[in-house]
């Protein structure tokens, strides 16, 4: 983009996760299907600093408005979560949120076959510098993306014991 347009402005996102209409929707959300089908082991090795789909969109209006007034914005700017999880930390609060046994999972501290960064850290301070943006602490986050389909599927579970119970009445 920058090539073709030097007066454009990028923005670099990581691990992303937010609102979704099923678990498999975002690869921090799927995790919840993962361990729902026995995957015990997650790579603890890896730093990931998830990232609130609704704070991206807070910053994509931040940096409009700085446009529409004037401030220059041109080159590539950096956004993420502030809260440094392995993809084992992610797996065990996932699991916990969308109420199934953490306990047994384990971490695998052993650098992954193929060549990734250890710590996905990006330097955000150009973006945070012009911003009133904070990111959204990952637990929040995951209880609010995940709560209303922990919620549906409690109703769906509720309709059918009440159709079961119905049956034999």
């Amino acid at each position: 983009a920058l090539a073709a347009c030097s007066r454009a402005a990028v923005l670099r996102l990581p691990l992303l996760y937010g609102q979704v209409d099923c678990m498999a929707d975002s690869a921090v959300t799927s995790l919840w299907n993962e361990v729902q089908a026995g995957v015990r082991e997650f790579d603890a090795w890896q730093r990931c600093y998830p990232t609130h789909a609704a704070d991206v969109a807070e910053v994509l209006r931040e940096m409009l408005q700085l446009h529409f007034t004037g401030e220059p914005l041109r080159g590539i700017y950096q956004w993420q979560g502030s809260d440094m999880l392995t993809w084992h930390d992610m797996a065990k609060l996932v699991a916990e949120t969308g109420e199934l046994n953490a306990k047994d999972i384990r971490p695998v501290p052993d650098s992954p076959a193929v060549l990734l960064p250890r710590d996905n850290r990006m330097d955000c301070s150009r973006l945070c510098n012009l911003i009133s943006v904070r990111p959204t602490p990952f637990r929040e986050g995951l209880k609010q993306c995940m709560d209303p389909i922990r919620q549906r599927r409690n109703e769906q579970s509720q309709a059918q014991v009440g159709r079961l119970v119905s049956k034999k009445g």
